[in-house]
């Protein structure tokens, strides 16, 4: 018993790191240079869920080395949230739709493509809300949770204005955006 719940509080644990990690990223202003090649993304699909900066991948890294060694997580814990982070990633940055009283239902355990595409709006209001990744739980308890868009959830525009060209969307450009003024 003492093994299956270390377990699950592991995983609430890197999860609520992530959702606070995920919030720095976007108040501290290095962190939010380096995260916002993620947000430019002018698309929002499970290629949105794979682009992000080198350096933010590296700080993530250590972010979560900090915290497994802090707490002593163990590698099952490791290996499972690594997993569920990106199964959730990539869900949660997809085009699936589901019915919504099927969405209003599932939004109260994990985070939704509908609820995190709010987080992806070009409103600044609406990109500082959503920061969950596999659990909505922390958006509702820290009030950082946003339930509807000014505009239509599926026809809405995403990413940054100041980078809706295509050159900005080039790789080598997202891999330098971070160094220019």
């Amino acid at each position: 018993l003492y093994n299956i719940l270390s377990f699950i509080l592991a995983l609430l644990i890197l999860d609520l790191v992530l959702y606070l990690q995920h919030i720095l990223t976007h108040i501290v202003p290095v962190l939010w240079k380096l995260h916002r090649v993620h947000h430019t993304d002018i698309g929002f699909d499970t290629t949105t869920a794979l682009r992000f900066h080198p350096l933010e991948i590296l700080f993530s890294l250590l972010v979560k080395i900090f915290i497994i060694f802090t707490f002593g997580i163990s590698v099952e814990a490791i290996i499972t949230f690594e997993i569920l982070l990106n199964l959730s990633a990539m869900f949660n940055h997809s085009n699936f739709t589901f019915p919504s009283k099927v969405e209003k239902w599932i939004r109260y355990f994990i985070v939704t493509p509908d609820m995190h595409r709010i987080h992806h709006s070009k409103y600044s209001i609406e990109t500082n809300s959503n920061y969950g990744f596999c659990l909505s739980i922390w958006d509702k308890i820290f009030k950082t949770y946003t339930s509807l868009p000014k505009d239509n959830p599926q026809t809405m525009d995403i990413g940054i204005e100041t980078y809706r060209k295509m050159k900005s969307q080039k790789f080598y450009q997202l891999l330098i955006q971070p160094f220019n003024k």
